[in-house]
């Protein structure tokens, strides 16, 4: 079982009244997760930026060209990531 399935199952549950271990909720939880997969364009912002911030942090100038080329590769890494840690999340469940 996903502990993130886990985690939103139990908040579901809380929020509904119904049993923490209802198969009910893990499956409502699972299709929370799913539909998260795609990240809004908040999100890529967000992390891109700390991710930017975090490489470019060294005081090591950058031509603008190569500043513009690492925020769009990224922006890849990011929503790559992403994807990455949902499908983790909702491959570990098995109904």
């Amino acid at each position: 079982m996903s502990e993130m399935v886990e985690r939103v199952a139990s908040v579901l549950s809380a929020a509904h009244d119904m049993y923490p271990d209802s198969a009910t909720s893990r499956s409502d939880a699972r299709s929370a997760i799913a539909a998260m997969r795609e990240p809004t364009a908040a999100m890529i912002d967000q992390v891109a930026g700390a991710m930017y911030d975090h490489f470019t942090s060294a005081d090591i100038p950058l031509a603008p060209k190569d500043a513009q080329t690492l925020r769009e590769r990224l922006r890849k890494a990011a929503i790559d990531n992403w994807h990455a840690m949902i499908d983790a999340a909702l491959k570990e469940w098995n109904p």
